[in-house]
């Protein structure tokens, strides 16, 4: 062999081992990774605070000894949902440490043994963080036979938002019951100038929290305790109808929650009903025309003793149970514990309802935002969140499209119920749910 040739062999060799190395797993690379530091990959919900609480996670991170690479995607609800469920249903390992969920993910998640539990954490950093500072329904909200599976930082409830200068002009007040609301809305429709006089979020994702609100309202339930369906009934019926009269009021189309916001923001109607989530868009200058006269309310009830026409939320952050074993899973619940403390809340109290009592009392805080105050009556009123049950999360699916149908008139109101139930019995039995 000649010297060119051998020199050419080499070189063809050396290049080949590179290419090989550069394809082959980097086991040593990612170990010494490890050492110095990890990325941390989170998939959140693109709403009211959470842009900022990225950037404090980026920065708490970058703080930790050794740092965490933090790299935030947020998405919108029904992404969150369907790629969340995905990557933890598959057994592999996740490629994100921390997802956002809320307390309606968490049963399925938990039923599933797809979360990592948290109480040793929390015990271990219980001093350290303040966490007794949360208060215990937040922590009640995210544990699962007697084991704690999310990190709660924030809170809402579906309640009422009104144009002051409007109810001002018209001397109107709040309504506090259902009476009180349609004779509001009775008058509105009267004498002002508005063609509409309330928006609510009625596309089937947004029509559940609604029913469920309606529904808790008139003393009805989901299910049973031994997992029968129990809202079609007499409180169901009644559910329904409040939605289909309250709909006279507002635009012939089904809104969103970002279309809720825009018939505020943009003057169509003087009234909602929506998330507390929203209310940084409706009073936000470069979004709402009328950024200083929407004011929040609590939720009305059916009775001024009774529960609130409200669905009450908590959001939280979970760590799957599958991740790489070099991830340290406890690293990044000191992330999350870092980037919840009072100070860190305090700097996105002005976009949501966080969950340290501490700040939740705060008379300035409440003075400074009102939607504090009316999330919290909503609360003490007696809120009810939805039922933990792992399989709310698709039956509450089903049921939202048949009430859908009813609300369309598509279906007579006890038709569409009886078939929900029907739908609804069908699938819990094929889960094994019932007998």
């Amino acid at each position: 062999m000649s010297s060119k040739n051998f020199i050419s062999l080499t070189l063809l060799l050396v290049l080949s081992i590179g290419v090989i190395f550069s394809f082959s797993p980097t086991i040593a690379v990612k170990a010494e990774e490890h050492e110095e530091g990890f990325k941390v990959n989170v998939l959140d919900l693109r709403q009211g605070g959470i842009a900022v609480l990225n950037k404090i996670m980026k920065k708490e991170g970058k703080q930790m000894e050794p740092p965490l690479d933090v790299h935030t995607k947020s998405v919108n609800f029904s992404k969150l949902e369907t790629e969340a469920k995905t990557i933890l249903s598959s057994g592999s390992n996740s490629p994100y440490e921390l997802f956002q969920a809320y307390n309606g993910f968490m049963p399925s998640y938990t039923q599933n043994d797809w979360l990592t539990p948290l109480g040793d954490y929390v015990e271990k950093y219980k001093e350290e963080y303040d966490l007794d500072d949360i208060s215990q329904a937040m922590w009640d909200a995210v544990t699962f036979d007697g084991k704690i599976y999310g990190f709660p930082f924030q809170q809402f409830t579906t309640h009422l938002f009104y144009r002051k200068d409007i109810f001002e002009k018209y001397g109107l007040k709040p309504p506090e019951t259902v009476d009180q609301l349609f004779e509001v809305l009775k008058t509105l429709k009267k004498k002002s100038n508005f063609q509409y006089q309330l928006a609510m979020g009625l596309k089937k994702g947004y029509l559940t929290s609604h029913f469920h609100g309606a529904l808790m309202a008139y003393g009805g339930r989901w299910f049973t305790e031994d997992n029968q369906p129990a809202f079609n009934s007499e409180a169901g019926v009644k559910a329904v109808k409040l939605l289909e009269r309250l709909q006279k009021y507002m635009p012939p189309s089904n809104y969103s929650g970002k279309d809720v916001v825009t018939a505020m923001s943009q003057g169509i109607v003087p009234m909602a009903y929506t998330w507390t989530s929203y209310y940084a868009d409706m009073a936000d200058p470069s979004v709402s025309q009328y950024p200083d006269k929407i004011v929040p309310a609590p939720a009305i009830s059916v009775t001024e003793e009774g529960p609130p026409l409200a669905n009450w939320t908590q959001d939280m952050f979970v760590i799957p149970k599958n991740l790489s074993n070099k991830i340290d899973k406890e690293r990044v619940f000191k992330l999350v514990a870092k980037s919840t403390t009072k100070e860190n809340q305090m700097k996105y109290a002005d976009e949501t309802i966080v969950s340290r009592r501490s700040i939740l009392g705060d008379p300035e805080i409440q003075d400074k935002y009102p939607y504090y105050k009316a999330t919290l009556k909503t609360v003490e009123q007696g809120a009810i969140p939805y039922p933990k049950v792992p399989y709310f999360t698709a039956e509450r699916g089903v049921v939202a499209n048949y009430v859908s149908q009813a609300l369309a008139g598509q279906l007579s109101i006890e038709k569409a119920l009886e078939k929900a139930e029907k739908e609804v019995r069908r699938d819990l039995k094929q889960k094994g749910y019932l007998s």
